[in-house]
């Protein structure tokens, strides 16, 4: 995750969960995780959705350019 970060010069974190520990891995660290979200969440929600996509949307879109035209 650090590596993605800092190739695509973006802001990120990964909490992965184990079944068999009760405790998360979280990088970089909880504070900065904590910190990411909040960015996220003060950024008004039409401008959050501008770039989101779903898996199901990106592969129709991906489809449809793959198309010929009629």
């Amino acid at each position: 995750m650090g590596e993605l970060t800092t190739l695509c010069e973006v802001n990120g974190f990964a909490i992965v969960y184990d079944q068999d520990n009760s405790e998360s891995a979280v990088w970089p660290s909880p504070l900065k995780v904590e910190e990411l979200i909040a960015r996220f969440f003060n950024i008004p929600e039409v401008e959050r959705k501008k770039k989101m996509s779903h898996q199901e949307t990106y592969l129709t879109e991906r489809a449809a350019k793959g198309r010929p035209c009629p």
